[in-house]
């Protein structure tokens, strides 16, 4: 993040910025790593206040004035109204604007607050997906344009593998979750026979487990997205089919998938299997 704060002038060309990384390291993970409901402009101002008096950092005049500015308005509503948090209400299109925006610095920074390590932050992603999936006007197929670019371009095959991956064990929860709740209204619906009623009389109430939740939440609200529209990622498609990487990265998420997919089929004969077995 500091290459970014060079390019943005924050710190100027030539500068060693090895001392200026340990000095943010250790004085703004308490403010970077709050909740959105926990964050405020005061903290930031002080944490930054005493890096800046102390390293090579100039901020422009403009950046200096909006982060005054949201200081005293955010000093002036606590004043009124104790439990309000601008920063919480301005998320959604704080959001949406991160994921959208052109910007080569703005999308530059997203990716390097989405990944680390060579994993992607599922929580984070997930945070700026259901807020930005509130604000009407976001655009999902501009986010996805950029998330597969930088993906892509990488030179770092383990960064797929690791999404692959990690995609895989996603969507592998997300459809034993669904399976679990269809099996369950299923054995609860009036066109079950009773003797298969009564063989079903085991299986629990259906559920809504928390990843359906979300999940759902994110494909309505993309979908009543104003701006979002399936043609829009057509040609992330037609790169999917062409793109060497892309087709290495789909090949190991199936690859996973198909993995977990046998080792739950086979874990389910097991489990039915068992009780004949052991009669014997």
């Amino acid at each position: 993040m500091v290459n970014l704060y060079v390019r943005l002038g924050f710190i100027p060309l030539g500068t060693d910025t090895g001392v200026i990384v340990k000095a943010l390291e250790d004085g703004l993970p308490d403010v970077l790593d709050s909740t959105v409901a926990d964050f405020n402009f005061t903290s930031v101002i002080r944490e930054l206040g005493s890096i800046i008096y102390t390293h090579p950092i100039q901020l422009p005049k403009y950046y200096t004035a909006i982060l005054r500015c949201m200081a005293v308005l955010e000093g002036v509503a606590l004043r009124v109204a104790p439990q309000v948090k601008i920063v919480n209400e301005a998320y959604p299109f704080i959001a949406a604007t991160m994921l959208s925006e052109d910007s080569v610095e703005l999308q530059d920074a997203l990716m390097l607050l989405l990944f680390k390590d060579g994993h992607i932050r599922k929580n984070r992603l997930l945070n700026l997906l259901m807020s930005a999936a509130s604000y009407r006007e976001y655009d999902m197929s501009r986010f996805l344009n950029s998330f597969v670019h930088y993906l892509l371009e990488s030179e770092d095959d383990r960064l797929r593998e690791n999404l692959a991956e990690d995609m895989a064990t996603e969507l592998d929860e997300i459809g034993y979750d669904m399976a679990k709740y269809a099996t369950s209204t299923l054995a609860r619906s009036s066109f079950v026979s009773p003797l298969l009623r009564e063989a079903f009389s085991v299986v629990p109430e259906p559920v809504v487990t928390e990843r359906l939740r979300v999940f759902r939440y994110l494909i309505e609200s993309f979908g009543q997205s104003d701006d979002f529209r399936v043609e829009k990622i057509m040609p992330l498609l037609q790169r999917f089919s062409t793109d060497a990487k892309a087709q290495r990265l789909g090949s190991i998420l199936l690859m996973n998938l198909v993995e977990r997919f046998m080792r739950r089929l086979l874990h389910v004969i097991l489990k039915v299997t068992q009780p004949s077995s052991a009669r014997k």
